[in-house]
């Protein structure tokens, strides 16, 4: 459960950071002012993308969570989802 806490923590970061950027239309200054940097922000970025985008997917693949597996196993099956669905990935970069 904790875990699950975490993972939504990253999501509202990352949202967050997304609602800077349209603000300050710079993510060196949406970064700094959330307090995060960007290689934390890059390697939880598909968790997040896989969320927004793809909220039953990502629910689906969160029944299979556990907190034995690292949060970069968790991103990387977020990234293999979005890399094989072309409108997904077509989506994310909207």
């Amino acid at each position: 459960m904790q875990e699950i806490l975490r993972l939504d923590r990253k999501i509202r970061r990352h949202r967050k950071i997304l609602q800077q950027y349209r603000r300050v239309k710079n993510l060196h200054v949406a970064y700094k002012a959330i307090g995060v940097d960007r290689n934390t922000v890059l390697a939880n970025a598909p968790i997040a993308e896989l969320a927004i985008v793809a909220p039953q997917e990502y629910s689906k693949l969160l029944e299979g969570y556990s907190q034995q597996e690292k949060l970069q196993v968790f991103a990387k099956k977020c990234m293999d989802i979005l890399n094989n669905d072309a409108q997904l990935l077509i989506t994310v970069e909207m």
